[in-house]
This record gives C-alpha cells, structure tokens and sequence, in this order.
C-alpha cells in the first residue's frame, strides 16, 4: 500500500467516527439500518409496532419491533434515542467503533446493532 492510500485509508475511518450512531429528521418515513456486516435495512415506520428499553448490566438495550423484523441495539444512554422513535424522527442507526465511546459523553452510542426476522424466530424458536 502506498503512502497515498495510507493516508485516504485512515481518512476514511476516522471520519466514520464523526458520523453520528443515529440521525433524525422531522418526517422521518422511514428507518435506515447499517450493520456491520455492510447490510442495510430500509423499514418503514408504518411497520413500527412498538419498542423495548431495558438496562443490562451497566449497558442498554433498545428493540425496535416492526412488523415482520427487529432491530436490537446495545449500548449506552440508548434511552436519549426514545424520544426520536416515539415520535417517528429517527432516520438511520449503525453501531459505532469502539474507540468512540469515550468521546460519546451523554449521547447515544450504539456498540452493536443487529436486524431479525420475526419469521426466522418463530421457525428457530
């Protein structure tokens, strides 16, 4: 690797973590999910059906159910996002590198995120 693509390489990783974990808008119509795995889910807040926020530990969980899929989060200060799904504002959410979170403060830092099917549950359940 050369210098050059060195230098563009950690550009690029150092700016993933000036991306926020999630983003809103105010007519937010549908919920954007990138998980590290590079898939990304498109569900639309009419499918929202409800959610779920738990403490773990000294972490958090937030579910999002919608109609057919569910999206965990881990994290921490998870509950400052609630307010965005009540009211349908929340956009998108990615989990964020690790060596973010100090930086994060109060805010929301999702460390991991990941999308089910409801269908794929029932059959494994």
């Amino acid at each position: 690797m050369t210098l050059k693509e060195e230098i563009a390489s950690r550009r690029v990783a150092e700016s993933e973590g000036l991306n926020p974990p999630h983003s809103s808008k105010e007519h937010a119509t549908s919920l954007l999910v990138e998980t590290p795995d590079g898939e990304t889910w498109l569900l639309p807040w009419s499918h929202f059906v409800f959610g779920r926020h738990k403490e773990v530990g000294d972490r958090e969980r937030l579910v999002l159910t919608f109609v057919a899929h569910e999206v965990a989060l881990n994290g921490l200060n998870l509950g400052a996002i609630i307010p965005e799904v009540v009211h349908q504002r929340l956009e998108r959410l990615r989990a964020a590198p690790g060596k973010y979170l100090k930086s994060s403060g109060n805010e929301a830092f999702i460390e991991q995120i990941q999308v089910r099917s409801l269908a794929e549950q029932k059959v494994l359940g």
